[in-house]
């Protein structure tokens, strides 16, 4: 048999060979040689696989674009502009856990240096409803009133 990085289906016991640990047949060992030479990640093996069709639909129709990475790890964000030169504001969804998922909105830059901020926390099937959510939110912060009446 060829030696060579173990695959993650043999990680999960379907075939045990040596690897390029001299021959090691341990879990603990292949678990290690995995974490050094971890396989490329398939659309369907991102953290996001069961919301991403819900975010895909909710960036098509709110922003111009999504971001799908942040530091070489998925992210999911978008920027939001706001009606004053400068002005930009951020919806980030984290990473579904346990079939709940939590959206961020921020701003990012104000004219006013005024502050905003609102997380929302649900089951993934509500996701779409808690983007709209987040959307109006920032909405609702862009068009706010100017601050003494600038």
């Amino acid at each position: 048999m060829k030696a060579g990085p173990i695959t993650a289906w043999q990680l999960l016991g379907v075939e045990w060979h040596s690897c390029r640990l001299n021959s090691c047949k341990s879990v603990a060992a292949h678990a290690l040689v995995a974490n050094i030479l971890p396989m490329p990640q398939t659309p369907a093996m991102t953290p996001y696989a069961e919301v991403d069709p819900i975010i895909d639909a909710w960036a098509a129709a709110t922003v111009k674009k999504l971001f799908t990475e942040w530091a070489e790890r998925p992210a999911r964000f978008a920027y939001l502009p706001g009606l004053r030169p400068f002005e930009c504001f951020q919806i980030s969804v984290d990473q579904p856990i346990g079939g709940r998922v939590a959206v961020l909105a921020r701003s990012v830059d104000t004219y006013d240096e005024s502050k905003f901020e609102q997380r929302w926390e649900g089951a993934t099937e509500t996701l779409s409803a808690i983007l709209d959510e987040a959307t109006a939110r920032v909405r609702t912060w862009v068009n706010r009133s100017p601050a003494n009446g600038s």
